[in-house]
């Protein structure tokens, strides 16, 4: 059975030894972010300008306009570039097993599995989005009934409606139940994406056998999941702690420590979280050979 210690430990010493490379694709995955995000600031602004002054001949409601157009565009380039950066990460991780890193050769294979990894990326998204809709449907039914009673409510002139009261402990309900959903799903899809990269297989049958290893080994999967959160949430609390000091003793001091330590760290743990599925994988098809091999 594979060790989630294990795993952790043998992901982070190949990112530690790999640094630089991953160090390099996430600049230049940053670059490009950036400069297409201003492309799209100035393109959206532009737009929203011209519309607003073509409808009425004046430019001050063209800001609003543009900012509007600004964050869709930003959305769209998310979401269409996402495949290509997440399917570089996990092809780098590919060839640090191998011993051999090209961050051009892990870009062209994202590239060349564009359409799979999108695909894979829209269908597990799907699945979210539908538990979300389920889990939080309940809140738009009581909703009305929380604005009515709070409606003629002053905080502090007495206890609170029953409607208030109930609006609020529905509230903590779902959020637990939607933590503990996501909890309990998050192993099933933990190798969707990867298996795109390490098969080439398509989107529905990448999240069938994601699903597949997800059940067989659910503890192993989870307890690396939860190790994940725990050293990433660790690390921000770190990276937040050492950025408010560099802010106290100088603004500029600490938009640059700010910067530099989002590169560093940033870099470390696209490579690191893109390395866990794929060793884990690896491991897991060697328990899976041990029986056959056995047999023979």
């Amino acid at each position: 059975m594979p060790s989630a210690v294990g795993v952790f430990e043998e992901s982070f010493e190949l990112v530690k030894k790999n640094y630089v490379k991953f160090l390099e694709l996430y600049i230049i995955v940053t670059f490009i972010l950036f400069v297409a995000i201003l492309l799209a600031l100035f393109l959206a602004i532009g737009l929203g300008l011209f519309a607003s002054i073509a409808a009425s001949g004046s430019s001050s409601s063209g800001i609003g306009a543009g900012l509007t157009v600004f964050l869709i565009v930003v959305l769209i380039i998310a979401f269409l570039t996402e495949p290509i950066f997440i399917g570089a990460y996990y092809s780098m991780a590919l060839q640090a097993l191998k011993g051999k890193i090209s961050v051009t050769y892990a870009l062209n294979q994202a590239v060349s599995k564009y359409v799979q990894l999108l695909w894979t990326l829209f269908l597990e998204s799907l699945v979210f989005i539908v538990i979300d809709v389920i889990i939080f449907s309940p809140l738009l039914f009581a909703l009305p009934g929380f604005i009515s009673a709070s409606s003629s409510y002053v905080v502090g002139s007495g206890p609170a409606p029953a409607g208030v009261l109930s609006f609020v402990g529905l509230l903590i309900m779902v959020v637990i139940l939607y933590f503990i959903v996501t909890v309990l799903l998050s192993p099933l899809f933990f190798e969707a994406v990867p298996l795109v990269m390490i098969e080439g297989t398509d989107g529905t049958k990448a999240i069938r056998e994601s699903i597949k290893i997800g059940e067989t080994r659910f503890w192993s999967v989870l307890g690396l999941i939860v190790l994940m959160v725990i050293v990433a949430f660790m690390i921000g609390l770190a990276q937040g702690a050492i950025v408010g000091v560099a802010n106290l003793a100088n603004k500029f001091l600490g938009t640059t420590v700010d910067f530099v330590l989002g590169l560093l760290v940033g870099s470390f743990v696209g490579g690191w979280t893109s390395t866990l599925p794929i060793i884990f994988y690896r491991d897991f098809l060697g328990i899976k050979a041990k029986p056959a091999n056995r047999a023979r």
